[in-house]
């Protein structure tokens, strides 16, 4: 170790400084050289890029989370954030999240805002139905904006949820959780193949697309999705329009038809049944056609997977 000399001392002799003259400059160069390597480091693993192309910095774990998609807040809950979610959507869980100050559909800014959030979450179908939402929000909380998923997009999503709320271990628990119970349910299912439809929408007869949540679980439980050829609703988007017309037409494909019920289809599986159109359908005529809950089948929760597995095997074993 070299130290400098004062020009009191012989050239090229200097005394090594001992006990508190030296340890004192020793250590405090020490532990400042900790904080400032520590600081940014840890600053880096709170920075995310979201689906706005947005990146996203936070200087500590938020402690007052503000989240405008049910499956967001499933998802923190996943990550045991449950005591730091201080405002939900009017669609979240009620009995999950008891107490927890509700927003409606489009809430204003400044009901966002009362709740004191350091963090809001919300997907980009929230920006559509309220355009300049976020321009008024972003200067004074960091708002996240994050899709659902598709299956495939399961693990950027769960992992920059977990990045920015600081539960980047607890999001790699899950996500590995998750998968290996999928691939539980295929070793389980791999020969009880039935070709399944589900109904997103009874009026439009609309569908889930390759790759989307419902599609992938549906594959798990044995359910083979039956429809081909299917576009998204829009970028991005799990739904596909299929129609009345084309449904008939795979009639022979289908053993067992899923009519989901919740706020995209509050009619459920009595408003599909109603419908003359598709008493022909031979799903129809053997008893297999089971309404399943909304929530359950299309939202990409973490904490529902298991059961919806099961619930969707359960059917399965029903049909005729």
């Amino acid at each position: 170790m070299m130290y400098r000399c004062d020009r009191s001392h012989s050239p090229g002799i200097c005394p090594i400084p001992t006990g508190r003259e030296f340890l004192t400059p020793f250590l405090a160069s020490f532990v400042l050289s900790l904080v400032f390597l520590a600081l940014p480091a840890y600053a880096a693993r709170l920075s995310v890029v979201d689906d706005m192309g947005r990146r996203v910095t936070l200087g500590s774990p938020p402690t007052r989370i503000v989240s405008l998609y049910p499956a967001h807040t499933e998802n923190l809950l996943a990550l045991g954030l449950k005591g730091r979610i201080v405002g939900v959507a009017d669609g979240d869980d009620r009995e999950l999240f008891k107490g927890v100050p509700r927003l409606p559909l489009r809430p204003d800014p400044e009901s966002i805002l009362s709740l004191k959030p350091d963090l809001v979450l919300m997907r980009s179908l929230q920006l559509s139905m309220q355009p300049g939402l976020l321009e008024r929000l972003e200067p004074f909380v960091p708002v996240v904006v994050l899709d659902p998923p598709s299956f495939d997009g399961l693990e950027l999503y769960v992992t920059r949820l977990g990045t920015i709320t600081g539960r980047e271990r607890e999001a790699r628990l899950k996500l590995q959780g998750a998968l290996r119970t999928l691939e539980d349910a295929r070793r389980r299912n791999y020969k009880a193949r039935k070709g399944a439809f589900l109904v997103v929408n009874s009026r439009d007869i609309t569908t889930c697309v390759p790759g989307s949540w419902p599609h992938r679980l549906m594959e798990a439980a044995g359910l083979n999705p039956a429809a081909e050829d299917l576009k998204p609703t829009s970028k991005g988007s799990a739904v596909a329009q299929f129609g009345p017309e084309r449904l008939l037409l795979i009639n022979q494909k289908v053993d067992v038809i899923l009519v989901q019920r919740g706020p995209m289809n509050p009619g459920g599986a009595k408003e599909f049944l109603e419908d003359p159109r598709f008493r022909p359908m031979e799903a129809v005529k053997r008893g297999n056609v089971f309404e399943v809950d909304e929530r359950a089948i299309s939202r990409p929760s973490l904490i529902r997977l298991n059961d919806a597995l099961k619930s969707l095997e359960a059917l399965g074993r029903k049909v005729r």
